[in-house]
């Protein structure tokens, strides 16, 4: 019998009680299609109990004193990450504020700075999550990898 088949919610939850955190985030991310809403619903109340996270879409996320740990172990030493995923950010390049064209890269925010000290950008992306950083170039640059 697949977990998942009977329609008992007080068995459910005994039987994913039982079951293994890979195990459940198994079942809910990835296999999600092969069962039914309630089901999912007993699982993920199951991992909230064990301190997980969900994302707005259901999915489980690792809790944040996990996920630091195991990022901070994997962190090369001087990379930058993402603030909201704790992925690796990626350099893009420097922009420059304002480029006399009708939008710079940030517009009218961009006008405060025209013909200033502050005229570049470096630019950060996370690939995970689509996040951008942007800090002031030439300030700070010792604390940043690249």
């Amino acid at each position: 019998m697949r977990i998942g088949e009977p329609t008992d919610p007080q068995r459910l939850a005994e039987q994913f009680a039982a079951l293994s955190d890979d195990e459940l985030v198994d079942m809910i991310n990835i296999h999600s299609q092969n069962y039914r809403g309630d089901a999912l619903a007993i699982a993920r109340a199951e991992m909230v109990k064990r301190g997980y996270h969900l994302s707005r879409k259901g999915k489980v996320i690792k809790p944040a004193k996990e996920l630091e740990k195991h990022e901070a172990a994997a962190q090369a030493p001087g990379t930058l990450l993402c603030s909201r995923c704790k992925s690796e950010l990626e350099y893009a390049g420097t922009r420059r504020l304002n480029d006399d064209k009708e939008m710079s890269v940030l517009g009218e925010l961009g006008e405060m700075y025209k013909n200033g000290a502050h005229e570049f950008l470096d630019v950060y992306i996370c690939r995970k999550c689509g996040h951008v950083d942007l800090f002031v170039d030439g300030i700070g640059e010792d604390s940043r990898p690249y």
